[in-house]
Parts: structure tokens; C-alpha cells; sequence
């Protein structure tokens, strides 16, 4: 599965370990002080976001909170299947979400969201040089595999850029946040 890597035994997972968003078991005072779950709508887009259980569980983790992986719990997600513009679409929101993920955890200057947007772009026209070497190869798996990443970097600057995404409600819930704090 998609969280393999972590192993067959149950685990507690440390802040380095990356893990797939999933099924998932929250108590409700460790959900409470986090402060709640988000919902899509504040990383971009209703149908197609991902981060907000990744901004949970760093949250969780802020409050010394305890994540494990259990790979004995069964998950079953069923997708249908993707078209390319279904690809597509998933990179270019996943970009978004993780620029807002990014902002929501951190609240960079602007001298460091400029080093990301530079660095990104960088990232984005070696992952457009790779898609177009796949391109001239006619591999069109590794087309797709890079072209996806080229989008997901694209929307990713786009939303570090503040050009893409819901910032008005992200101000306003950051905002709110810290006058509750």
C-alpha cells in the first residue's frame, strides 16, 4: 500500500515520517486541541485539495500529540479511473494545497517565499526539460509522470506568488487563530 515503507508492525511515527493521507482515528480531545479539522475549501478547492489531515497531524504533533501507524487497519478507496486531464487537475490542486499547507505551518517572510518561488521555478523547468525529453523519446508514461510535477511545481509558485487559492479565508482563519490563542 501507499504507507508500505513504514513497515508491517504497528508504530509510533516521529516528524520525519512521511505518510499518504488515509483512514484515519482521531480521539476528540487531540482532534480539539489542535484546533479541529480544516476542510478542503481552505486548501484550494473543495473536490481536488490534499494537506489537511498532513496540517492535523503536524498539529497534533505540535502538541505532543501521539500518531501511529497501524498497517493491520484496512482501507478501501475506490477512484474509478483518471484521464490524463484527471491527472492533471490533481497535480495543479495538490500544488495549491501545498503552498497553503506550507504558509498555515510556517508564516514565512517574504524574503524566504521568495527563495521558494525561485527555487520552485528552478524545480519546474527541470521537470518541463524532463517532460519534453520523454516527450522526444515517445514515453509517454514518463511524459505524464513529469508533466504532472511540472503542474503540481507550477501551481505550487502560482500559490506562493498569492495568484491561486482562497487567501482571503486563509488570512481570515489565521487571523481568528491567533486571537483565540
Amino acid at each position: 500500500g501507499a504507507n508500505g515503507h513504514l513497515g508491517p508492525q504497528p508504530c509510533l511515527l516521529n516528524e520525519k515520517t512521511q505518510v499518504m493521507e488515509s483512514n484515519m482515528a482521531i480521539k476528540k480531545d487531540a482532534l480539539e486541541s489542535a484546533g479541529g479539522f480544516l476542510g478542503m475549501e481552505l486548501f484550494g478547492s473543495r473536490h481536488m485539495a490534499s494537506g489537511e489531515v498532513l496540517y492535523l497531524l503536524e498539529k497534533l504533533r505540535q502538541n505532543n500529540g501521539k500518531i501511529a501507524f497501524i498497517p493491520q487497519a484496512a482501507v478501501i478507496h475506490r477512484m474509478g479511473t483518471y484521464s490524463r486531464q484527471r491527472f492533471l487537475q490533481r497535480g495543479y490542486w495538490q500544488g495549491v494545497s501545498a503552498g497553503a499547507l506550507d504558509y498555515l505551518l510556517h508564516e514565512h517572510s517574504w524574503l524566504i517565499s521568495i527563495r521558494n518561488i525561485i527555487r520552485d521555478t528552478a524545480a519546474m523547468l527541470i521537470l518541463f526539460g524532463m517532460t519534453i525529453f520523454f516527450y522526444l523519446l515517445l514515453n509517454q508514461a514518463n511524459v505524464m509522470f513529469y508533466l504532472v510535477r511540472t503542474v503540481r511545481r507550477f501551481s505550487l509558485v502560482l500559490t506562493e506568488m498569492r495568484i491561486t487559492g482562497d487567501w482571503n479565508r486563509i488570512h481570515s482563519w489565521v487571523s481568528a487563530r491567533k486571537q483565540r490563542i
